[in-house]
């Protein structure tokens, strides 16, 4: 979510895709290969299983109200599904696949089945409490925003269920605290959920909040989540604070759980990027930053080569190596992303990748024509 997390709707027809060449798969050096405005402040995305659908989370962040506080509004939000093709393509299906919802913010896919969802199903943060009505007013009852894990059929859109994490509901009473911002959200290889909760409003002033968390990361095993789905007491979830944490993300090749956070500055507490071995998760309470230093970051993503890039808020990305030096990803030309969100990585069959890097431009005011950039990593990267 940018700058904080910073969502509307009806339309059929698709919406302005525009795209440069598309890159050989010798190219040695990142490249932007298609940029698709079709989105209203796009935050998140995932694939589905086969990879062959991409789902786009519209979280409709903005400006409101007469001193034009940051907020998103209520009933505006929506996931946009467009295909994929082989060669990493991106051809819009239905921008407003699924509508109506409030703040989506992280997504992601269910990779292993549970009895109440199959395989495939999407996991979206909903319900931030950083949010309006239809006048602009910030709304202060987190039952109206909704607060959770909304989740929902790939292939209908029908909502299939929710994890509520409002007051009183069954995850809060097991972290001992508020759950009020929803942002990243990711799965391990063994299908259990993890789902940051920035805490408060990561620098965005003069909001309504009902209450502040402490901020951190829960992880509900893949046999809790059925319960906590049915708002159920279960043993299988832990809570590990950590400041303003964003976005979330699964390294496979050391099998831990990165989480970034979202305040501008140095140190540990401040802004960095947190590695928790999988293992030792359910065991963690003070996990320490693996590098930091970037001046606020919002999302994360592992390459098939084992680097870590990460979107930072000042317009940019950065690639992470295994020995923890950064570098800033440059392009020819030079372009400075705005308000760079959440991205997610896919491998494609010639062995170059496409990042995916969402933007959330507040500076442009047409609804439906914010951008959604197609990165191709050379192979190995």
């Amino acid at each position: 979510m940018n700058k904080v997390f910073v969502v509307v709707v009806t339309v059929s027809v698709f919406i302005a895709v525009g795209c440069s060449t598309v890159p050989n798969s010798s190219s040695t050096e990142p490249v932007i290969s298609q940029t698709v405005a079709s989105f209203h402040r796009p935050e998140s995305s995932s694939f589905s299983m086969d990879g062959k659908y991409l789902f786009v989370a519209n979280c409709a962040s903005g400006l409101y109200g007469k001193d034009k506080n940051f907020a998103l509004k209520v009933g505006d939000g929506a996931i946009s599904k467009l295909a994929v093709s082989e060669s990493g393509k991106l051809k819009m299906v239905d921008p407003k696949f699924v509508s109506g919802l409030n703040t989506p913010l992280g997504t992601t896919t269910l990779l292993k089945p549970t009895k109440m969802f199959p395989a495939g199903s999407l996991f979206v943060n909903t319900g931030i409490y950083v949010i309006c009505d239809k006048d602009d007013k910030y709304i202060t009852d987190p039952k109206v925003m909704g607060t959770g894990v909304t989740i929902i059929d790939p292939d209908s859109g029908k909502i299939l269920g929710r994890i509520d994490t409002t007051p009183g509901s069954a995850v809060t009473k097991a972290i001992g605290d508020t759950f009020p911002l929803p942002n990243g959200i990711i799965f391990d290889t063994e299908g259990n959920l993890y789902v940051t909760d920035t805490g408060e409003s990561c620098g965005v002033k003069n909001t309504a909040m009902p209450a502040k968390g402490k901020g951190g990361v829960i992880r509900i095993n893949h046999d809790a989540i059925d319960s906590f789905a049915q708002n159920k007491a279960h043993d299988g979830i832990h809570f590990i604070p950590i400041t303003l944490p964003n976005g979330v993300a699964f390294n496979p090749h050391t099998d831990s759980v990165l989480v970034v956070t979202c305040q501008s500055g140095e140190g540990e507490t401040k802004d960095g990027v947190y590695s928790i071995p999988v293992k030792d998760f359910m065991k963690t309470k003070e996990p320490k930053a693996l590098v930091s230093g970037f001046g606020g970051l919002d999302g994360a993503a592992v390459t098939p080569a084992g680097s870590i890039i990460v979107s930072v808020m000042k317009g940019h990305l950065t690639k992470i190596a295994k020995d923890g030096t950064k570098v800033e990803i440059a392009f020819d030309p030079a372009v400075k992303f705005m308000g760079p969100s959440d991205i997610k990585i896919r491998e494609l069959k010639d062995g170059t990748s496409i990042l995916l890097l969402p933007e959330q431009d507040h500076l442009n005011p047409n609804l439906w024509k914010q951008r959604l950039r197609v990165i191709r990593l050379p192979e190995g990267y």
